[in-house]
């Protein structure tokens, strides 16, 4: 069972929306359990009593309330994948600071919700293992395992992997951090995040985590402590 919170303040499109998602559940074999909420206040409250796996919020830019339910989900309900719906002519950059699952335009809904819903179906059961990014329309399922550190650089986030290779996207680190496995990533540094199972060392005396790839990453002199601590509560030493 996947549930979904679809909140619009145009109720005429929560139906449409609740009929295509429907149909692409019925074609995709899964069930679907549809909660529709027309205004903000509602859609938090849902979100504080009930566990969703997807919310759909309207992005329309011209006030809070969109900013305010997305936040609620970064902050209170890290799982929940978060997909904008938006009109044409409404501005986007806003909206990436949420880091959604996906980014869906009104007017080619058909076309746009069933590739979105269509490869988080398929990518759904990878949830814990991969990190998923969708940029451009494209979907990527990025496995923990292979992700050895994020950096933050001028307003991106840069996703280091095994064999060099390197994948950005426009966010904050802070609201990276609570969409990350519990215990699987450690923040050391204002500007990095490493995955713990890559850390072969930390060298106190220069405050670096050493990778076993090889690569340093600067370990701040406040986080040392927490980032120790945190290691040894994950593996023994």
């Amino acid at each position: 069972m996947i549930n979904i919170l679809v909140w619009d303040k145009d109720t005429e499109f929560l139906e449409r929306l609740a009929l295509r998602m429907k149909r692409c559940s019925a074609y995709a074999g899964k069930d679907l359990a549809i909660t529709l909420s027309d205004t903000q206040s509602k859609a938090i409250e849902l979100l504080s009593d009930r566990d969703f796996d997807m919310a759909f919020i309207n992005y329309t830019c011209d006030n809070d309330d969109e900013n305010q339910v997305a936040q609620y989900i970064i902050h209170n309900k890290p799982d929940v994948a978060i997909v904008f719906t938006f009109s044409v002519g409404t501005p986007l950059e806003g909206c990436h600071k949420y880091i959604p699952l996906a980014i869906v335009s009104k007017e080619r809904m058909k076309v746009d919700f069933i590739d979105t819903f269509s490869a988080y179906l398929s990518a759904s059961d990878a949830r814990g293992r991969a990190f998923l990014l969708v940029k451009r329309g494209i979907m990527r399922s990025l496995p923990y395992a292979r992700i050895q550190w994020f950096e933050s650089e001028a307003h991106k986030i840069i996703i280091h992997m095994l064999g060099d290779e390197c994948v950005s996207f426009t966010g904050k680190l802070d609201d990276l951090l609570l969409r990350l496995p519990k215990g699987m990533f450690v923040r050391c540094h204002q500007s990095y995040i490493v995955n713990i199972s890559h850390i072969r060392r930390v060298d106190s005396s220069h405050n670096l985590i050493i990778l076993y790839s090889g690569v340093m990453i600067p370990v701040s002199r406040t986080a040392k402590k927490g980032v120790l601590a945190e290691i040894k509560k994950q593996r023994q030493f």
